[in-house]
């Protein structure tokens, strides 16, 4: 009987070891294809976390777009203001070189006119002296 059962078993280990290679290949191919589609799923993962950056990277340029407009709108909105302000100081000037003129008008018409005063008394003192040499000169 011993003898039986070891022929049995050399039979079923030679059947194991043929079912074993064929379960061998069969696992070496269900690996290879597992290992196909691992580095498939890496790269596709890759591809994925390269998107996400990029998605990332334009999310923070659109973030940097909105602050540099808010910065240009009120830069744009202190420089109107600025302008407003500069405008009502040189209003402020323009009257106060109205004001200046006029009266520096004032005064050059008054100096006009003392001036003519001036020539008048001049040609009427002239006049008297000369009516008075005259009279002098007739009398004499």
């Amino acid at each position: 009987m011993e003898k039986n059962t070891r022929q049995v078993t050399i039979i079923d280990e030679l059947w194991d070891n043929e079912e074993s290679k064929t379960n061998r290949r069969l696992y070496d191919e269900q690996d290879r294809g597992l290992q196909r589609q691992n580095i498939e799923l890496n790269d596709r993962i890759k591809k994925f976390e390269k998107q996400l950056e990029v998605l990332k990277n334009n999310q923070l340029k659109d973030h940097d777009k909105e602050l540099i407009k808010r910065i240009l709108s009120k830069q744009a909105n202190e420089y109107n203001k600025l302008v407003t302000k500069k405008d009502q100081e040189i209003e402020q000037l323009n009257e106060q070189v109205r004001q200046l003129s006029k009266s520096n008008l004032l005064e050059s018409a008054l100096r006009q006119s003392n001036i003519e005063r001036l020539h008048l008394e001049k040609r009427f003192l002239s006049s008297t002296s000369s009516l008075n040499s005259t009279t002098t000169t007739n009398a004499g």
